[in-house]
């Protein structure tokens, strides 16, 4: 639900051309095969929704090579190379663009949050590697169109700028991060760690029960090894490792869909009706099936709910920022204030223990003793006065 964006959503509906929006339900090999099922039934209420694993490492840069490597008839099924749900996908979306009465190519714009796997989705379509593509967030940088089939183009386009509006955990896997700032990779721990089971989190990163964030990346920095001169951990370094974590494809977490969701404002019944006009909705159901029936999915024991805080909001336009100053303030503010709820009972906890000692030691002054003090009475150190003292003596005449 995180990866939806409620403006592009609403733009398309409202542009001019009878546009249709098609869901893509990308990385569905890192989350249980339950929890897709249910994303599924949840999304397909509005839109239609392809099931997808994209390919992640591409070789082929030409067509030539793909041709050879096709020739030799040596199949990868590894994780990273195999794609499933390309077939289902491209022939969704042939078959509408012969539906057409117009003779034009179908242009099929992929739109969304960085890191979501745009440029791999039509790389695993296109089968080489047309788009760059990584595991860093905000590679593409500009729009690029690429031919998929005889009828069908597809435009690849940077991700989405998310609204500073957006709530922590939001920014910290939606958002571009920025560089060389370790605080907001701090504050992007925190954010994850903050709507995550501590308990999922230390087992799947094999660290002892921790208080806060801090503590964390301070276990997760010994155990990986990220030590700084003087034995000290680096928690920068362990904080980029966690986001990367996230954001690629080596954690599996997921979150669960609503129980009762409702249409959102911009959305009605008759606008579902007419964007299921002109697809194959029985097709799409069993190229969906089988696209679940070839992956493997992980356990959900192996996966970490993370809880979701519904959709994140994008910046479609410069005058978009200019307009939410006034609300970052606002939601900085509330930010700050759920921080402060966190922290008011070990606050509290040390106010009482600094007035407690105090008060003790107000007490413990009234109790003591006054000091007594002795009146200093002079004494003479002059020699010359020893021999007029009755107490002197001569050795000759006392000791015979």
């Amino acid at each position: 639900m995180g990866c939806r964006c409620p403006q592009v959503e609403e733009a398309v509906l409202r542009s001019e051309g009878k546009k249709k929006l098609l869901l893509v339900l990308n990385k569905i090999d890192l989350v249980p095969k339950d929890n897709v099922e249910r994303w599924l039934h949840c999304l397909q209420r509005e839109f239609p929704v392809v099931a997808f694993k994209a390919s992640t490492l591409l070789q082929d840069k030409t067509v030539q090579e793909k041709k050879k490597r096709a020739a030799d008839g040596k199949v990868d099924q590894t994780r990273g190379v195999a794609s499933f749900g390309t077939s289902c996908l491209l022939q969704f979306l042939s078959d509408h663009a012969d539906a057409q009465e117009s003779e034009n190519v179908l242009k099929v714009g992929i739109v969304g949050f960085p890191n979501v796997g745009k440029s791999s989705l039509i790389n695993s379509l296109k089968g080489i590697r047309a788009c760059n593509a990584g595991v860093q967030r905000g590679l593409t940088k500009c729009m690029q169109e690429v031919h998929i089939a005889k009828n069908v183009k597809m435009i690849d386009s940077p991700g989405i700028i998310a609204s500073p509006t957006n709530p922590a955990v939001a920014m910290a896997l939606r958002s571009v991060p920025a560089q060389d700032k370790e605080e907001n990779a701090l504050d992007a721990v925190r954010a994850l760690l903050k709507h995550c089971n501590a308990q999922q989190i230390m087992l799947q990163y094999n660290v002892p029960d921790f208080r806060n964030s801090l503590e964390f990346l301070t276990f997760f920095a010994k155990r990986r090894g990220f030590m700084q001169k003087g034995g000290v951990p680096n928690t920068e370094q362990a904080a980029k490792t966690f986001l990367n974590d996230w954001t690629g494809a080596k954690l599996s977490y997921h979150s669960k869909p609503p129980e009762a969701s409702s249409f959102p404002p911009y959305l009605s019944d008759a606008m579902v009706t007419e964007m299921r006009k002109g697809w194959d909705m029985d097709k799409l159901q069993q190229g969906n099936a089988e696209t679940i029936n070839s992956v493997k999915f992980p356990s959900i024991a192996c996966s970490i709910i993370l809880s979701s805080r519904g959709p994140t909001s994008g910046l479609l336009s410069i005058n978009d920022g200019h307009e939410t100053e006034e609300s970052i303030k606002e939601s900085k503010f509330q930010e700050e204030e759920e921080a402060c709820d966190d922290k008011s009972d070990l606050i509290h906890e040390d106010v009482c223990q600094q007035q407690n000692t105090e008060n003790g030691k107000e007490e413990a002054r009234a109790e003591r003793p006054a000091k007594v003090k002795f009146q200093l009475v002079p004494v003479s150190i002059d020699l010359s006065s020893a021999q007029k003292d009755d107490d002197a003596y001569d050795f000759n005449t006392d000791f015979k």
